[in-house]
């Protein structure tokens, strides 16, 4: 079990999708992967809390999501898994090594300063 002393990593892994207003869904042709450095109080021993999990998502898609586009579309995650990278994964390292060439990802860092995530690059997390 990995507890958050303040230097966990978490993978969010997500599938999303975009429907118009007619209903027609357009998914998302790669995954979303994304390493976050998050707060303690975002955190469970497995992963991110429901209000984690929200924080990360109002980041990517804006704070109002939820409530559609101007346009009447609006983003649907259809699956998300979160999970804190132990203490020898951070330490490795190795999900700093993402192929941006791979068309199958899309690839995300973020950290969270006052409980407000902002984008940074791998080196930065």
């Amino acid at each position: 079990m990995t507890m958050n002393d303040g230097t966990c990593i978490a993978r969010i892994e997500l599938q999303d999708a975009l429907l118009d207003e007619e209903g027609s869904i357009a998914v998302a042709p790669y995954r979303c992967i994304m390493f976050v450095r998050p707060p303690a109080a975002w955190t469970t021993a497995n992963g991110l809390t429901d209000d984690g999990a929200e924080q990360v998502l109002c980041a990517i898609y804006g704070p109002t999501w939820r409530e559609g586009n101007v346009d009447g579309s609006f983003f649907r995650v259809l699956e998300m898994t979160t999970v804190l990278l132990s203490d020898a994964e951070v330490s490795a390292r190795e999900w700093c090594a993402v192929d941006e060439d791979d068309e199958r990802f899309r690839y995300w860092f973020w950290r969270a300063e006052d409980e407000t995530l902002r984008s940074v690059t791998a080196e930065e997390l």
